[in-house]
Protein backbone atom coordinates (compact mmCIF):
# COMPACT_ATOMS: atom_id res chain seq x y z
CA UNK A 1 0.00 0.00 0.00
CA UNK A 2 1.59 3.21 -0.93
CA UNK A 3 0.99 6.66 1.48
CA UNK A 4 0.60 8.84 -1.66
CA UNK A 5 -0.82 8.22 -5.29
CA UNK A 6 2.74 9.60 -7.01
CA UNK A 7 4.19 6.21 -4.71
CA UNK A 8 1.43 4.02 -6.38
CA UNK A 9 2.26 5.52 -9.82
CA UNK A 10 6.38 5.03 -9.21
CA UNK A 11 5.85 1.14 -8.76
CA UNK A 12 4.05 1.00 -12.14
CA UNK A 13 5.36 1.90 -15.78
CA UNK A 14 4.19 4.96 -17.34
CA UNK A 15 2.22 5.00 -20.28
CA UNK A 16 2.44 7.02 -23.40
CA UNK A 17 0.20 7.91 -26.29
CA UNK A 18 -3.05 9.03 -25.89
CA UNK A 19 -4.54 9.38 -22.88
CA UNK A 20 -8.19 9.86 -21.16
CA UNK A 21 -8.38 10.65 -17.46
CA UNK A 22 -11.45 9.07 -15.78
CA UNK A 23 -12.54 10.90 -12.24
CA UNK A 24 -15.16 10.85 -9.99
CA UNK A 25 -17.16 14.33 -9.09
CA UNK A 26 -18.07 15.51 -5.96
CA UNK A 27 -20.20 12.48 -4.50
CA UNK A 28 -17.18 10.90 -3.73
CA UNK A 29 -14.94 11.72 -0.86
CA UNK A 30 -11.01 11.69 -2.44
CA UNK A 31 -8.42 14.12 -3.27
CA UNK A 32 -8.86 14.30 -6.71
CA UNK A 33 -6.13 17.19 -7.32
CA UNK A 34 -3.51 15.23 -5.67
CA UNK A 35 -4.53 12.43 -7.97
CA UNK A 36 -4.01 14.75 -10.88
CA UNK A 37 -1.19 16.39 -9.75
CA UNK A 38 0.69 13.02 -9.64
CA UNK A 39 -0.29 12.06 -13.16
CA UNK A 40 0.65 15.26 -14.52
CA UNK A 41 4.44 13.85 -13.57
CA UNK A 42 3.70 10.52 -14.70
CA UNK A 43 2.13 10.91 -17.99
CA UNK A 44 4.92 13.64 -18.74
CA UNK A 45 5.23 11.67 -22.23
CA UNK A 46 1.53 11.50 -23.00
CA UNK A 47 -0.86 13.38 -24.97
CA UNK A 48 -4.11 13.61 -22.35
CA UNK A 49 -6.84 14.31 -24.60
CA UNK A 50 -8.87 14.92 -21.78
CA UNK A 51 -10.46 14.90 -17.70
CA UNK A 52 -13.24 13.34 -17.92
CA UNK A 53 -15.89 14.29 -14.98
CA UNK A 54 -17.66 10.49 -14.56
CA UNK A 55 -21.07 11.85 -13.21
CA UNK A 56 -23.09 8.51 -14.18
CA UNK A 57 -26.19 10.35 -14.05
CA UNK A 58 -25.71 12.60 -11.72
CA UNK A 59 -25.99 16.64 -12.19
CA UNK A 60 -23.28 18.34 -14.09
CA UNK A 61 -20.72 20.31 -12.47
CA UNK A 62 -20.18 24.27 -12.66
CA UNK A 63 -17.14 25.37 -13.81
CA UNK A 64 -16.40 26.60 -10.51
CA UNK A 65 -16.74 23.04 -8.97
CA UNK A 66 -14.94 21.70 -11.13
CA UNK A 67 -11.96 23.93 -10.40
CA UNK A 68 -12.62 23.27 -6.50
CA UNK A 69 -12.45 19.00 -7.38
CA UNK A 70 -9.28 18.76 -9.77
CA UNK A 71 -7.58 21.87 -8.68
CA UNK A 72 -5.67 24.16 -11.01
CA UNK A 73 -4.17 21.65 -14.21
CA UNK A 74 -3.93 22.69 -17.93
CA UNK A 75 -5.85 19.72 -18.85
CA UNK A 76 -9.03 19.96 -20.75
CA UNK A 77 -11.58 18.90 -17.85
CA UNK A 78 -15.43 17.65 -19.37
CA UNK A 79 -18.07 16.82 -18.13
CA UNK A 80 -19.74 13.25 -18.95
CA UNK A 81 -22.30 13.17 -21.17
CA UNK A 82 -24.35 10.08 -20.98
CA UNK A 83 -26.33 10.71 -24.11
CA UNK A 84 -23.31 11.19 -26.27
CA UNK A 85 -21.50 7.82 -26.31
CA UNK A 86 -19.67 5.12 -27.83
CA UNK A 87 -21.39 1.80 -28.16
CA UNK A 88 -18.51 -0.83 -27.52
CA UNK A 89 -20.26 -4.35 -26.93
CA UNK A 90 -22.89 -5.88 -25.45
CA UNK A 91 -22.24 -8.03 -22.10
CA UNK A 92 -24.93 -10.42 -20.77
CA UNK A 93 -27.47 -8.56 -22.65
CA UNK A 94 -25.89 -5.21 -21.10
CA UNK A 95 -25.55 -2.97 -24.11
CA UNK A 96 -21.96 -0.98 -22.81
CA UNK A 97 -21.59 2.54 -24.27
CA UNK A 98 -18.94 4.60 -22.79
CA UNK A 99 -17.77 8.73 -23.25
CA UNK A 100 -16.19 8.84 -27.02
CA UNK A 101 -13.20 10.17 -25.58
CA UNK A 102 -12.28 7.16 -23.72
CA UNK A 103 -13.64 5.27 -25.90
CA UNK A 104 -11.42 6.82 -28.48
CA UNK A 105 -7.79 6.57 -25.97
CA UNK A 106 -5.36 4.60 -26.42
CA UNK A 107 -4.69 4.03 -22.75
CA UNK A 108 -7.48 5.22 -19.55
CA UNK A 109 -6.63 6.13 -16.40
CA UNK A 110 -9.51 6.12 -14.02
CA UNK A 111 -9.13 7.95 -10.88
CA UNK A 112 -11.54 6.23 -7.85
CA UNK A 113 -11.76 5.60 -4.30
CA UNK A 114 -12.33 2.15 -3.24
CA UNK A 115 -15.29 1.65 0.04
CA UNK A 116 -17.71 -0.03 0.26
CA UNK A 117 -21.24 -0.26 -2.66
CA UNK A 118 -24.17 -1.27 -2.49
CA UNK A 119 -24.53 -3.20 -6.02
CA UNK A 120 -20.63 -4.12 -6.73
CA UNK A 121 -19.94 -5.20 -3.50
CA UNK A 122 -16.58 -2.23 -3.62
CA UNK A 123 -16.45 0.81 -5.62
CA UNK A 124 -13.54 1.54 -7.98
CA UNK A 125 -11.94 0.00 -10.61
CA UNK A 126 -13.81 -0.25 -13.94
CA UNK A 127 -16.73 0.91 -12.19
CA UNK A 128 -15.41 4.98 -12.84
CA UNK A 129 -15.61 4.13 -16.38
CA UNK A 130 -18.16 1.73 -17.19
CA UNK A 131 -20.93 3.50 -15.14
CA UNK A 132 -19.17 7.10 -14.02
CA UNK A 133 -18.43 7.73 -17.92
CA UNK A 134 -21.30 4.72 -19.40
CA UNK A 135 -24.60 5.51 -21.52
CA UNK A 136 -27.81 6.22 -19.86
CA UNK A 137 -29.07 2.42 -21.85
CA UNK A 138 -25.64 0.94 -20.08
CA UNK A 139 -26.56 2.29 -16.83
CA UNK A 140 -30.34 1.52 -16.72
CA UNK A 141 -29.69 -1.86 -17.85
CA UNK A 142 -27.08 -2.27 -14.94
CA UNK A 143 -29.20 -1.56 -12.72
CA UNK A 144 -32.36 -3.48 -13.99
CA UNK A 145 -34.24 -4.74 -11.00
CA UNK A 146 -33.50 -8.17 -12.28
CA UNK A 147 -29.40 -7.70 -11.20
CA UNK A 148 -29.60 -5.31 -8.61
CA UNK A 149 -31.68 -7.65 -6.49
CA UNK A 150 -30.01 -10.62 -8.24
CA UNK A 151 -28.82 -12.57 -4.85
CA UNK A 152 -25.42 -12.76 -5.66
CA UNK A 153 -25.41 -8.62 -5.39
CA UNK A 154 -24.52 -7.80 -2.14
CA UNK A 155 -22.65 -4.93 -0.39
CA UNK A 156 -18.93 -5.66 0.33
CA UNK A 157 -19.20 -8.68 -2.38
CA UNK A 158 -17.00 -9.30 -4.68
CA UNK A 159 -15.98 -12.55 -5.96
CA UNK A 160 -19.20 -14.33 -7.70
CA UNK A 161 -21.03 -10.86 -8.01
CA UNK A 162 -23.13 -10.49 -10.89
CA UNK A 163 -23.35 -6.61 -11.30
CA UNK A 164 -19.52 -6.65 -10.27
CA UNK A 165 -18.60 -9.68 -13.15
CA UNK A 166 -21.16 -7.44 -15.74
CA UNK A 167 -18.42 -4.47 -14.95
CA UNK A 168 -15.13 -6.49 -15.18
CA UNK A 169 -16.01 -7.91 -18.35
CA UNK A 170 -16.98 -5.29 -20.00
CA UNK A 171 -14.07 -3.14 -19.18
CA UNK A 172 -11.80 -5.66 -20.82
CA UNK A 173 -13.80 -4.50 -23.52
CA UNK A 174 -11.93 -0.45 -23.50
CA UNK A 175 -8.70 0.08 -24.54
CA UNK A 176 -6.03 -0.59 -21.70
CA UNK A 177 -7.07 0.78 -18.40
CA UNK A 178 -4.70 1.70 -15.73
CA UNK A 179 -6.85 2.65 -11.79
CA UNK A 180 -5.09 4.98 -9.81
CA UNK A 181 -7.26 4.09 -6.65
CA UNK A 182 -7.56 6.07 -2.89
CA UNK A 183 -8.28 2.56 -0.78
CA UNK A 184 -10.37 4.17 1.88
CA UNK A 185 -8.42 6.29 4.22
CA UNK A 186 -5.51 4.07 4.75
CA UNK A 187 -3.45 4.93 1.12
CA UNK A 188 -3.00 4.46 -2.65
CA UNK A 189 -2.88 1.61 -4.71
CA UNK A 190 -2.32 1.92 -8.51
CA UNK A 191 -2.57 -1.00 -11.82
CA UNK A 192 -4.78 -3.31 -13.40
CA UNK A 193 -8.35 -2.36 -11.95
CA UNK A 194 -9.78 -5.37 -11.44
CA UNK A 195 -6.44 -6.68 -9.14
CA UNK A 196 -6.21 -2.91 -7.69
CA UNK A 197 -10.15 -3.87 -6.46
CA UNK A 198 -9.71 -7.07 -5.14
CA UNK A 199 -6.72 -6.08 -3.35
CA UNK A 200 -8.14 -2.86 -1.49
CA UNK A 201 -11.07 -5.41 -0.73
CA UNK A 202 -8.64 -7.21 1.45
CA UNK A 203 -6.53 -4.15 2.68
CA UNK A 204 -9.80 -2.39 4.40
CA UNK A 205 -11.40 -3.16 7.63
CA UNK A 206 -15.06 -2.91 6.30
CA UNK A 207 -16.86 -4.62 8.95
CA UNK A 208 -17.34 -4.42 12.36
CA UNK A 209 -18.49 -7.61 14.57
CA UNK A 210 -21.06 -6.68 16.99
CA UNK A 211 -22.58 -8.84 19.71
CA UNK A 212 -26.61 -7.72 19.93
CA UNK A 213 -28.96 -6.54 17.95
CA UNK A 214 -30.23 -2.64 18.70
CA UNK A 215 -33.67 -1.41 17.67
CA UNK A 216 -32.59 1.80 16.36
CA UNK A 217 -29.48 2.84 14.41
CA UNK A 218 -28.54 6.37 13.92
CA UNK A 219 -26.42 6.77 10.26
CA UNK A 220 -23.64 9.50 10.29
CA UNK A 221 -22.45 10.45 6.27
CA UNK A 222 -19.78 11.80 5.04
CA UNK A 223 -19.57 15.86 4.15
CA UNK A 224 -20.01 14.55 0.33
CA UNK A 225 -22.92 12.03 0.53
CA UNK A 226 -24.93 14.71 2.60
CA UNK A 227 -25.44 16.89 -0.40
CA UNK A 228 -28.63 14.92 -1.35
CA UNK A 229 -31.19 12.06 -0.31
CA UNK A 230 -30.07 10.11 -3.17
CA UNK A 231 -26.45 9.75 -1.92
CA UNK A 232 -27.46 9.77 1.85
CA UNK A 233 -30.10 7.21 1.65
CA UNK A 234 -27.63 4.71 0.90
CA UNK A 235 -25.28 4.69 3.64
CA UNK A 236 -28.98 3.61 5.42
CA UNK A 237 -29.50 0.79 2.48
CA UNK A 238 -25.98 -0.56 3.03
CA UNK A 239 -26.25 -1.19 6.75
CA UNK A 240 -29.87 -2.56 6.29
CA UNK A 241 -29.44 -4.79 3.07
CA UNK A 242 -25.89 -6.12 3.79
CA UNK A 243 -25.73 -9.79 5.03
CA UNK A 244 -26.25 -9.16 8.77
CA UNK A 245 -27.13 -5.99 10.02
CA UNK A 246 -27.55 -6.10 14.15
CA UNK A 247 -31.00 -4.91 13.60
CA UNK A 248 -34.42 -6.08 14.99
CA UNK A 249 -37.39 -6.31 12.70
CA UNK A 250 -38.68 -2.75 12.72
CA UNK A 251 -35.64 -0.95 13.97
CA UNK A 252 -35.54 2.71 12.89
CA UNK A 253 -33.39 4.07 11.07
CA UNK A 254 -32.24 7.54 11.29
CA UNK A 255 -29.58 8.96 8.49
CA UNK A 256 -28.04 12.53 9.42
CA UNK A 257 -28.18 14.32 6.62
CA UNK A 258 -28.51 17.43 5.68
CA UNK A 259 -29.32 17.27 1.83
CA UNK A 260 -28.66 20.61 0.78
CA UNK A 261 -29.61 19.93 -2.49
CA UNK A 262 -32.95 18.26 -1.45
CA UNK A 263 -33.82 14.90 -3.02
CA UNK A 264 -31.21 15.63 -6.10
CA UNK A 265 -30.86 17.60 -9.27
CA UNK A 266 -29.29 15.36 -11.84
CA UNK A 267 -31.38 13.26 -14.05
CA UNK A 268 -31.17 9.80 -12.21
CA UNK A 269 -32.17 11.67 -8.45
CA UNK A 270 -34.71 13.16 -10.79
CA UNK A 271 -36.04 9.72 -11.80
CA UNK A 272 -35.83 8.07 -8.47
CA UNK A 273 -38.04 11.06 -7.38
CA UNK A 274 -40.82 10.58 -9.84
CA UNK A 275 -40.59 6.57 -9.15
CA UNK A 276 -40.91 7.00 -5.13
CA UNK A 277 -43.71 9.77 -5.64
CA UNK A 278 -45.72 7.76 -7.92
CA UNK A 279 -45.09 4.70 -5.26
CA UNK A 280 -45.61 6.44 -2.32
CA UNK A 281 -46.76 4.63 0.45
CA UNK A 282 -46.71 1.43 -1.32
CA UNK A 283 -43.34 0.88 -1.99
CA UNK A 284 -43.56 -2.99 -2.08
CA UNK A 285 -45.56 -2.29 -5.55
CA UNK A 286 -41.81 -1.42 -6.82
CA UNK A 287 -40.17 -5.01 -5.83
CA UNK A 288 -43.22 -6.78 -7.74
CA UNK A 289 -44.97 -6.60 -11.14
CA UNK A 290 -43.33 -4.41 -14.26
CA UNK A 291 -39.66 -3.11 -12.55
CA UNK A 292 -39.73 0.94 -12.60
CA UNK A 293 -37.14 1.71 -15.85
CA UNK A 294 -33.92 4.23 -16.03
CA UNK A 295 -31.21 4.70 -13.98
CA UNK A 296 -31.32 5.95 -10.68
CA UNK A 297 -34.63 4.14 -10.17
CA UNK A 298 -33.19 1.40 -8.34
CA UNK A 299 -32.27 3.76 -4.94
CA UNK A 300 -36.10 3.69 -4.85
CA UNK A 301 -35.79 -0.51 -4.95
CA UNK A 302 -33.59 -0.38 -2.40
CA UNK A 303 -35.81 1.64 -0.24
CA UNK A 304 -38.64 -0.26 -0.70
CA UNK A 305 -36.20 -2.94 0.03
CA UNK A 306 -34.95 -1.86 3.77
CA UNK A 307 -38.95 -0.18 4.43
CA UNK A 308 -40.52 -4.03 4.59
CA UNK A 309 -38.15 -4.43 7.83
CA UNK A 310 -37.48 -1.05 8.80
CA UNK A 311 -38.64 2.26 9.84
CA UNK A 312 -36.77 5.44 7.75
CA UNK A 313 -36.20 8.84 9.09
CA UNK A 314 -33.76 11.75 7.56
CA UNK A 315 -32.91 14.12 10.87
CA UNK A 316 -30.95 17.52 10.48
CA UNK A 317 -32.84 17.97 7.01
CA UNK A 318 -32.39 21.68 6.13
CA UNK A 319 -35.59 21.52 3.90
CA UNK A 320 -37.93 18.30 5.02
CA UNK A 321 -40.58 19.12 2.30
CA UNK A 322 -38.90 17.92 -1.06
CA UNK A 323 -38.02 14.16 0.96
CA UNK A 324 -41.80 14.14 2.30
CA UNK A 325 -43.43 15.04 -0.79
CA UNK A 326 -41.89 11.41 -2.03
CA UNK A 327 -43.19 9.39 0.91
CA UNK A 328 -40.24 9.84 3.17
CA UNK A 329 -40.31 10.82 6.68
CA UNK A 330 -37.79 14.04 7.22
CA UNK A 331 -37.31 16.53 10.24
CA UNK A 332 -34.85 19.50 11.08
CA UNK A 333 -34.56 17.64 14.53
CA UNK A 334 -31.41 15.70 15.55
CA UNK A 335 -30.85 12.12 15.05
CA UNK A 336 -30.56 12.23 18.87
CA UNK A 337 -34.16 13.69 19.85
CA UNK A 338 -35.31 11.14 17.69
CA UNK A 339 -33.34 8.07 19.04
CA UNK A 340 -33.69 5.75 21.39
CA UNK A 341 -31.30 5.76 24.64
CA UNK A 342 -29.11 2.71 23.25
CA UNK A 343 -28.72 3.47 19.80
CA UNK A 344 -26.62 1.75 17.27
CA UNK A 345 -24.29 4.83 16.11
CA UNK A 346 -22.60 4.01 12.16
CA UNK A 347 -20.18 6.81 11.93
CA UNK A 348 -19.29 6.08 8.17
CA UNK A 349 -21.06 3.35 6.32
CA UNK A 350 -19.17 3.29 3.48
CA UNK A 351 -15.87 2.97 5.07
CA UNK A 352 -16.95 0.26 7.81
CA UNK A 353 -20.34 -1.90 8.48
CA UNK A 354 -21.37 -3.33 11.63
CA UNK A 355 -22.00 -7.18 11.38
CA UNK A 356 -23.61 -9.65 14.05
CA UNK A 357 -20.76 -12.07 12.53
CA UNK A 358 -17.85 -11.85 9.52
CA UNK A 359 -20.61 -14.55 7.44
CA UNK A 360 -18.45 -12.40 4.00
CA UNK A 361 -15.64 -10.75 2.80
Amino acid sequence: MAKSPEEALRRISATSGNVAIAIPDHTREINVSWALRALETWLKDANVTAVVVGLGLHRPLSKEEIIKLTGETSWRVINHNPDTCSLITTIRGVPIEINPVLAEADTIVTVGKIELHQYAGFSGGYKGTIIGCGGRQTIAALHHRDIVCDESVRVGRLSGNLFREIIDEAGLALSPTIALQQVGSIGWCAGDPALMTAFACEELASWENVEETYSCAIIRTPPSKQINFYQASRGATYLALSENPPLTDGAHIIIDASCTEGIGSGDGEKAFAEVMQRSAPHFDSLLTGTPPSGGGTQRAIMIAKLLQKYRLTVANCLNPAPLRSIGIEATSQTPEALASPKALVVDNPFARLPQLKRSFR
